[in-house]
């Protein structure tokens, strides 16, 4: 599906909502996401579905959306290490490869 507008805008509250409750670790997440069907037409589902009690926006996006791969792993705790070292230990964790 080709996607031309930013998620802020085809999303509009419902990308709000996202990027406000913290869903998930990092808030590029939802950004990279590709949505499953019309935007439209989620946003619509979401505008529905979101004022019934038992909703759950996790659960909403995780069947809305194609939720791009994790890359980040929890580091462990630095343990009184010089800044410099510490990043040279997660050096890997902090890079990534550009997309092709």
């Amino acid at each position: 599906m080709n996607v031309t507008e930013p998620p802020d805008r085809l999303f509009a509250e419902l990308f709000e909502q996202v990027q406000s409750r913290h869903l998930f670790g990092d808030s590029k997440t939802f950004v990279d996401a590709t949505p499953k069907s019309d935007p439209a037409s989620i946003l619509r589902a979401f505008r529905t579905e979101s004022d019934k009690p038992d909703f759950d926006l996790k659960v909403f996006v995780e069947a809305n959306f194609e939720l791009p791969e994790s890359h980040i792993d929890a580091p462990s705790e630095p343990r009184g290490l010089p800044v410099e070292e510490r990043i040279d230990q997660l050096w890997d964790l902090l890079t990534r490869a550009a997309d092709e």
